[in-house]
């Protein structure tokens, strides 16, 4: 992941810990995809518990990263307003900071 985002400049690691409640929001995606997924196999599929376990882990193992980046995504997208002119400012705070100097 980025240090910070190419469009807007926003920092994404603000202060040590601040992804701690995408674990949170990770565990609860991820719990209701496994409900999901075995009572679909199950009752949809009619597959044998242990063969539905064992596809839910396969899966589990494929899209373990892409459940971890949304987790973050929606974590950040829930305590950091949008800025479109945040670049901008930024942009303009560095070039005062370094003319001032």
């Amino acid at each position: 992941m980025p240090k910070s985002c190419p469009q807007c400049g926003l920092n994404y690691y603000p202060e040590p810990g601040f992804y701690y409640g995408a674990m949170f929001i990770s565990y609860i995606v991820t719990a209701f995809y496994c409900l999901g997924f075995i009572g679909i196999a199950l009752f949809l599929f009619h597959m044998s518990v242990n063969t539905a376990f064992v596809w839910l882990f396969v899966s589990l193992v494929i899209f373990y990263v892409w459940f971890y980046r949304t987790a973050r995504s929606l974590w950040i997208h829930i305590n950091v307003k949008y800025d479109k002119k945040a670049k901008a400012k930024a942009e303009a705070k560095e070039n005062k900071n370094t003319n001032g100097t």
